[in-house]
């Protein structure tokens, strides 16, 4: 009894925890509450969902309190758009379990919004007046009297009235909530999940990264928490085996890069929301959903650019997105265990080698993947020269059977972005190759036959003159100043954005490819590198 009335009493003294959920129409929510009644009969989602409706009514939490725009109340369903769930159900309700205080969920979303203009973070500054010029003239065009002033003032727009709005909740928090009067609050956390109107845009995207850095900088400038834990919720649409699509792939590297910035290490999580994709959904919806609307009411609502409406995918955003955050908050990650390598000398390449490859059911997937590798290190060794080759060696690379969650190849600069996404910390300054299998997939030979070369490119990139090195950089800038790579062949025969402009890291590399091998982006080889950009050519030659 003691206990009971002394953790009553600990657990008023606790501030209220408030989380803010932002973004477009896909933080508001599209599922409809009448696919989720009808999972509730479905003995194949009943028992996930059960919870929800409780002897028959809708669960409401009097510990989780929500306001979303021009509605206010106990958490419950139907705090998506109007008649739909979003995000903020899931994440209610995981964040709610886990703290004895109240929790109060302030959503301001809106759809069809872009980071780029809408959300434009103050610190980002505005785009070049030849851009402003641009953008007065199109408005013109559909109204007259709009002015220069107009465009300026539309540039942010979202994000002040983002901040309006959870300053206009905090302010008014006793009148909206009177059960929390006379309680302390604290701001515990912020998600962010948006980016279907940057993604479609390669301008936008190709400002997304910096654009992110600076809105989270300064959305805890101005809420005034330095180290306010921070979520991104990754574009998810289309799922972990969508078919490859340059403009989202590169969009959703974007998204990735700012998890990955020094200063945001362990404060700063991103969430793969394409692992909540809905597969079954998704197969009615591409056989035609309203020719067969019959199955497709059971599981779908909406359009795959919003997550096929489908609440499965929803709850687990939001639950991702809470689970996420209690990491954060917690300063740690569960305990995981991970494998340990086994070191093999692979044509004078140190590889880490998952255990799993080498013995017992996948010792055969491990011998082609070891000579796969074996094959791409052996025709780096014949044109790489010796000097720069010995260097090159002394780069270890990781190879495991299959990640749970990391898919492409890649290069991991840090520790701190492995810890903080649960990932093994020895990883760090390693080529990481997380599914053996790729390397003898003819998908990957087509289109990217000297992958694990661009891989060891970043890594002396890092290792030898720095990410940061000037050279690269303002060679980097400069392409990108000069238009030369905004549409070029990709290896399929479409022309797209390069790849190289995402950040001075991936043109360095992809370059390097070109000089070196072959790329799977225009220029391909290194005449045609030496024609198209000559100032890199001239850089990779030294």
């Amino acid at each position: 009894m003691l206990l009971t009335l002394a953790t009553a009493c600990r657990a008023e003294d606790k501030p209220v925890r408030v989380f803010v959920l932002a973004g477009q129409s896909n933080m508001e929510g599209k599922a409809t509450v009448s696919l989720l009644e009808h999972q509730l009969t479905d003995p194949k989602t009943a028992g996930q969902f059960a919870h929800l409706r409780p002897d028959g009514k809708w669960l409401e939490r009097d510990d989780v309190l929500i306001r979303f725009l021009d509605r206010h109340g106990k958490l419950t369903v139907g705090y998506g758009s109007p008649g739909r769930i979003g995000p903020e159900l899931g994440f209610g309700l995981t964040v709610g379990d886990r703290f004895e205080e109240p929790v109060l969920l302030i959503k301001t979303a809106w759809g069809g919004r872009s980071l780029y203009r809408d959300f434009r973070p103050p610190s980002a500054g505005l785009p070049s007046d030849e851009t402003l010029d641009q953008l007065l003239e199109q408005a013109r065009k559909r109204k007259p009297d709009t002015t220069r002033e107009d465009i300026v003032a539309s540039f942010g727009r979202d994000y002040r009235l983002m901040l309006e709005n959870i300053r206009d909740t905090l302010n008014r928090r006793d009148e909206l909530f009177p059960g929390l009067k006379g309680r302390k609050t604290e701001l515990a956390g912020f998600v962010w999940f948006q980016g279907w109107n940057d993604m479609i845009n390669a301008d936008y995207t190709a400002e997304y990264a910096s654009n992110m850095a600076h809105f989270i900088r300064d959305v805890r400038r101005d809420l005034k928490v330095p180290q306010l834990p921070f979520v991104i919720g990754q574009l998810g649409v289309d799922g972990v085996d969508g078919k490859p699509n340059p403009k989202r792939d590169a969009f959703k590297a974007a998204q990735a890069e700012p998890a990955q910035l020094p200063e945001f290490s362990g404060n700063v999580a991103l969430v793969k929301t394409d692992q909540f994709w809905d597969t079954e959904a998704h197969a009615i919806f591409l056989k035609g959903w309203k020719k067969h609307f019959a199955e497709w009411e059971k599981v779908g609502s909406d359009y795959p650019f919003h997550y096929l409406g489908s609440v499965k995918t929803y709850y687990g955003i939001g639950t991702g997105f809470g689970k996420a955050m209690l990491e954060l908050i917690d300063g740690k990650e569960e305990p995981t265990t991970f494998f340990d390598p086994i070191d093999r000398n692979v044509e004078g390449w140190t590889v880490r080698v998952d255990p799993a490859l080498l013995e017992g059911e996948y010792r055969e997937e491990g011998e082609l993947a070891l000579k796969a590798l074996a094959n791409h290190l052996q025709r780096i060794t014949w044109i790489v020269p010796e000097q720069q080759l010995a260097e090159l060696r002394k780069l270890p690379i990781w190879l495991e059977r299959e990640h749970p969650t990391l898919g492409n190849m890649q290069y991991h600069p840090a520790r701190g972005w492995l810890v903080a996404h649960g990932h093994d910390p020895r990883l760090a300054k390693h080529v990481h190759i997380p599914r053996a299998a790729d390397l003898t997939s003819r998908r990957t030979w087509a289109k990217h036959p000297y992958v694990v070369l661009h891989e060891l490119a970043h890594a002396w990139h890092d290792q030898g003159p720095g990410f940061d090195d000037p050279k690269i950089k303002a060679a980097w800038e400069q392409a990108a100043a000069d238009g030369i790579y905004e549409e070029v062949l990709l290896h399929t025969g479409k022309k797209v954005r390069h790849y190289g402009l995402t950040n001075q890291m991936e043109y360095f590399a992809e370059s390097t490819e070109a000089y070196l091998g072959v790329n799977d982006f225009y220029p391909f080889v290194r005449a045609e590198l030496a024609e198209h950009d000559p100032r890199m050519y001239a850089l990779l030659a030294e």
